[in-house]
């Protein structure tokens, strides 16, 4: 079982370069989970501007 890694950031474009940094992360993750990844921090991000909270599903 992997370690569980934790990302904590203001902007996904910054999350995006915290991940790619993390060689663990970028030698096991599929080209599917890198899209829902990436449409989970758009969401993420949305919420932060617009103030409101987001639960990833």
């Amino acid at each position: 079982m992997f370690p569980r890694i934790i990302f904590k950031s203001a902007t996904s474009n910054s999350i995006v370069k915290l991940i790619n940094s993390h060689l663990l992360i970028t030698s096991i993750l599929s080209v599917g989970h890198a899209l829902y990844i990436g449409g989970e921090l758009v969401k993420a991000e949305l919420a932060l501007i617009t103030s409101q909270e987001y639960v990833q599903n």
